[in-house]
């Protein structure tokens, strides 16, 4: 079914359809698969994009198998990136102004799409109710699981993919070890953002900090002058992609910019003076024996830089002041404005107890900034593999950052870090969203965003509206499942 069907169909639907009536299409799976626009996280019916308030276009379809599904157990899915949404909108004729975006009367609904940069209370932090169902990281065996509390359901969902090199099932202590395992990170995600808020209060009342100075961003001092000129070059290009493209082409030929292939770059960030304060300071928290935690599931050390207040005066102004400078432009399918984001850092190290490298995954992310501001070591590159919405790249883009340089990419870029055999290197990570992008559909089990309430330190970048808060789904439905909690039970 073409396009142009569908874009006929909607416009018979538009002046044919009142109230609750809805327009469903069976599409074959082949024209799916092509095109790349079915969440295959997803089995059954999905909204898509509204015609009007009460007008829908939905798609009915169990597509197939894809490469995401390698992550272990968990079928991640397709999605649409925010020039492939706004084109279709397009097709349908359902787009006013901007690409990428629906037409909405509601202003409310408008105002909730502006960008949220000082919104940091905790009343406006949502995150995703799959955080406390999805996305279960088992090291041992290098899966992710999905876990809602349902011990039989879990053995039940995984029993085919439990299995060893030979493909015989793994031994029922082995499966127990596993759940046992998954079960304690569920519980620990429940308490997560009620214990950061204690670690914040704790860590204001007791760490001394070394270098005060690194917690406000001195531009000159802190960020390289390529950097500098890279962000105001293209800040200023004229909005025509011919101007886009002619200014990438001289920032690459005077070596300001690499494109290691389409939608990943690499540059300079840091001066050598800031990663050498950024790298005491952080050496100094950790030698002040005050707690901490991992920055996820999937790294050991690290940590969360929000909770030592380095959001305020440093990371606030690189984040909206320059890397939505570069990800607007370098990155523009991914992104319609960043407005909020989760930094941390991450350490590999051969040392026994280090972490030594990372399996295949993708970020909550709409674009990530990985920079190197320390170390010395051999392996340890990151191996990008193309975003988890296209076909499996035959050879790996690999990169070793040099200290103070960074690589740019989408958070859908599937990437892993090879082993490290020597040496320690030390990054911070920014995870940076854009709440008109995953508004509209999860990045993490790719539904749309159903939210709970949760503090600061665990804000995902969800807005409410147009996200409903999960309460008020099941409330409707009729169902009260076990991620469903108070905002006590939860988060304090």
């Amino acid at each position: 079914m073409t396009l142009d069907i569908l874009a006929n169909l909607a416009y018979f639907c538009r002046g044919h359809t009142c109230g609750t009536s809805f327009l469903i299409c069976l599409i074959p799976k082949r024209s799916i698969y092509d095109l790349r626009f079915f969440p295959p996280a997803l089995m059954g019916i999905q909204v898509i994009y509204p015609f009007r308030q009460t007008h829908w276009f939905t798609w009915i379809e169990k597509p197939p198998p894809t490469r995401p599904a390698r992550l272990g157990g968990k079928c991640h899915g397709l999605s649409l990136t925010s020039r492939q949404r706004g084109q279709l909108a397009s097709d349908m004729g359902l787009t006013q102004g901007r690409t990428g975006e629906l037409p909405r009367s509601d202003a409310s609904v408008m105002a909730s799409s502006q960008p949220r940069k000082e919104e940091l209370s905790g009343s406006s932090a949502h995150m995703c109710e799959c955080i406390v169902t999805h996305n279960f990281f088992v090291r041992s065996v290098g899966m992710h699981f999905e876990y809602d509390g349902d011990d039989a359901e879990f053995r039940h969902r995984y029993a085919g993919q439990l299995v060893d090199g030979d493909g015989d099932a793994l031994s029922s202590l082995v499966v127990a070890g596993i759940l046992a395992e998954v079960r304690q990170q569920r519980a620990e995600r429940l308490q997560a953002p009620e214990e950061s808020l204690a670690r914040v209060q704790r860590i204001e009342e007791s760490y001394r900090r070394l270098h005060p100075e690194v917690y406000t961003i001195d531009p000159k001092a802190f960020l390289a002058e390529s950097f500098l000129e890279l962000v105001e070059v293209l800040r200023g290009c004229q909005t025509s992609l011919r101007g886009v493209s002619s200014s990438l082409e001289d920032l690459k030929s005077r070596g300001l910019l690499q494109e290691k292939r389409p939608g990943l770059w690499t540059f300079k960030v840091f001066t050598e003076a800031f990663c050498d304060l950024l790298e005491t300071e952080l050496a100094n928290f950790a030698a002040s024996g005050l707690p901490c935690t991992a920055p996820n599931t999937m790294n050991q050390h690290g940590v969360i830089l929000a909770e030592l207040g380095f959001y305020p005066g440093l990371l606030n102004p690189l984040v909206y002041e320059y890397v939505d400078v570069l990800a607007g432009q370098l990155l523009p399918d991914h992104t319609e404005g960043l407005d909020s984001y989760r930094a941390f850092t991450v350490l590999y190290d051969a040392a026994a107890d280090g972490d030594r490298d990372l399996a295949l995954h993708y970020d909550n992310a709409e674009v990530t900034l990985n920079v190197n501001i320390g170390g010395s070591w051999a392996g340890g590159q990151v191996a990008f593999y193309g975003l988890a919405t296209e076909e499996e790249s035959d050879t790996p883009a690999e990169i070793s950052l040099q200290r103070g340089h960074g690589v740019l990419h989408a958070g859908l870029d599937m990437h892993k870090a090879l082993p490290i055999t020597s040496g320690r290197r030390h990054n911070p990570v920014i995870w940076c969203r854009s709440s008109r992008v995953r508004n509209q559909l999860c990045p993490m089990c790719f539904r749309q965003p159903c939210v709970l309430p949760t503090c600061k330190y665990f804000d995902e970048g969800f807005t409410v509206p147009p996200c409903r808060l999960a309460c008020e789904k099941h409330s409707e439905t009729g169902c009260k499942p076990d991620s469903c909690h108070s905002d006590e039970d939860l988060y304090g």
